[in-house]
């Protein structure tokens, strides 16, 4: 997995943040992506784009696996947020 080269793909600034959450007892990790504008800072402006992802959930393994399919997300939610815009002109 290569988050240089999906900054550049996508023209985005990547932010993740991971968080430990308790689920009954269960430790679940959530992965949180956000896209920002590459051309201001991280919350300067708001998110072009964000998805949450839940470890459990989602049935995933391991982080790689977890991070590669918040990823997917995010490039799908950037996608959906592009088209909308292109439509409202």
């Amino acid at each position: 997995m290569n988050i240089v080269a999906f900054e550049t793909m996508n023209q985005v600034r990547l932010e993740l943040r991971m968080s430990v959450v308790d689920r009954r007892g269960r430790a679940d990790i959530v992965i949180a992506a956000l896209a920002h504008d590459r051309n201001h800072e991280i919350g300067e402006v708001p998110p072009l784009g964000s998805v949450s992802v839940s470890c459990l959930g989602s049935r995933l393994r391991s982080l790689d696996a977890a991070l590669i399919h918040a990823l997917y997300q995010l490039d799908s939610n950037i996608a959906e947020r592009a088209q909308a815009e292109k439509v409202k002109k």
